[in-house]
């Protein structure tokens, strides 16, 4: 096992903070190209746009401070509850509930391309990254390879919907369904790993190991852009059952 040094950390926040610019960033993008699709105007795409700047920013914010002081790393007890998992809750109602009830966001993800909804969730194979921090010393296996197989393999698939979305694929809805039904389920595994492997009344396993997931930076990760990803899988069923109703309305 090699030797934990500085360098480690400084590369591993360099990636998490361009992860962090850049999936926002994203999702951004898929709301400008709905709006444009949809003719907004210049007013109208920026009323849309710069809320959601606002809502990402602060989110960020309160995350990474909160992460730098440390209230992630709490072990978990009656009196200090599970933080970290309040903020990746919170941040994924925030998200949703601010795209349902603002008309022109609900508006603009309804109607967004299905292929650019599949596109942002193909990165998620960089969770890759889990198994470099085990090694390194910095996650336990319990967590990290749960996490980083189950990205890789929600990135893999969101591949093949994207490409299938494109290409008019008659599979192509089987195939949005069941990313967006592995990636959340990915979540729901690798929270859970990472709970049961963190320090607290609730770890069951890597005792006296090092688990980071809860430390700045890669505490990101559940408090900042899980939230993120989540919403959009939600989205992207969401716009699937809709599509599913208009087309059994069509008379034939």
């Amino acid at each position: 096992m090699p030797e934990i040094n500085f360098h480690h950390f400084r590369d591993t926040t360099f990636f998490m903070l361009s992860t962090a610019f850049l999936i926002p960033g994203f999702v951004l993008v898929i709301f400008a190209i709905s709006s444009m699709n949809m003719n907004f105007g210049a007013s109208k795409m920026l009323r849309l746009l710069l809320p959601l700047v606002v809502l990402f920013g602060l989110w960020f914010g309160l995350v990474a401070v909160s992460a730098k002081s440390g209230l992630f790393a709490r072990p978990f007890s009656l009196g200090s509850p599970p933080y970290i998992l309040l903020f990746l809750l919170g941040g994924s109602l925030l998200f949703w509930g601010y795209v349902k009830v603002t008309p022109l966001t609900q508006k603009a993800i309804s109607n967004a391309d299905q292929s650019l909804l599949m596109a942002i969730q193909i990165p998620r194979v960089a969770g890759a990254i889990f198994i470099v921090a085990w090694y390194l010393g910095l996650l336990p296996w319990q967590f990290a390879f749960p996490a980083a197989i189950g990205d890789t393999i929600v990135g893999l698939l969101a591949l093949q919907a994207m490409v299938a979305t494109l290409r008019n694929d008659g599979r192509a809805s089987r195939f949005i369904k069941r990313t967006n039904i592995w990636g959340i389920l990915d979540f729901v595994v690798a929270v859970g790993a990472g709970t049961f492997s963190s320090a607290g009344m609730l770890q069951l396993f890597a005792h006296g190991k090092t688990n980071i997931i809860t430390q700045y930076p890669l505490a990101l990760i559940p408090g900042f852009l899980i939230p993120i990803f989540l919403g959009l899988h939600l989205f992207s069923l969401a716009k699937l059952r809709q599509a599913q109703k208009t087309l059994v309305a069509e008379p034939t």
